[in-house]
């Protein structure tokens, strides 16, 4: 991700609100199609349209400044993000499911204690062989730039994943901002993996 920025095919875009940053987003462009990754609007400011407001601007950004002939944005259908991304003029193509997709045995994250990992704890275990990295990405930003040796899944591989894997090992799940991941460490939870970790401040943040 850092690397696309740097190369100048991702820009990060930030609403403000009363002083504050009140959500934010980024969006990449390659081969002329430009896809949104962590569309986050922040709790004190959901309801404003913030989260509308960036997206629009960020749209014609890319389409004036960045050469998109095509933009991407993934929501889980029927909800209200899908709903507000429709309402900018976005319309449903395609299915995609990803490991934050898939339904947790109790079905309640709130039943479920997720334990955080810092970036510095991370690298020392990285250093030390003695965590499996899971990069929850999607595969284009995988194959662009990841922690070394770390599995990439979705859902066409998480199934064969969970029959080989050591799940006594520790875990560590990590997405772009660290907030995926969190879903993804509770979902490895469930299926009975031990030691599961989410990466605090995800991939961006290893790299910085």
């Amino acid at each position: 991700m850092r690397a696309l920025t740097e190369a100048g095919f991702g820009v990060w875009f930030g609403a403000f609100a009363e002083g504050q940053l009140a959500g934010d987003l980024g969006l990449f462009v390659k081969d002329r199609i430009g896809r949104f990754q962590e569309v986050e609007t922040y709790p004190a400011f959901r309801r404003r349209g913030v989260c509308r407001s960036l997206v629009y601007q960020a749209s014609h950004y890319a389409f004036e400044h960045m050469d998109a002939q095509k933009l991407v944005l993934v929501a889980d259908e029927g909800s209200d993000a899908a709903r507000l991304y429709q309402q900018v003029g976005f319309q449903p193509t395609e299915r995609q499911a990803g490991i934050d997709d898939l339904p947790l045995k109790r079905g309640l994250m709130g039943e479920i204690t997720i334990k955080a990992i810092s970036i510095a704890d991370a690298k020392e275990k990285l250093a030390q062989n003695t965590a499996v990295f899971i990069d929850v990405r999607d595969p284009d930003s995988y194959q662009e730039a990841h922690i070394p040796g770390a599995v990439q899944l979705n859902d066409s591989n998480v199934g064969t994943f969970l029959a080989a894997a050591d799940k006594t090992q520790t875990h560590i799940v990590y997405c772009y901002h660290g907030i995926t991941s969190q879903s993804g460490a509770a979902y490895f939870q469930e299926n009975g993996f031990e030691d599961v970790y989410s990466m605090d401040g995800g991939f961006c943040a290893w790299e910085d």
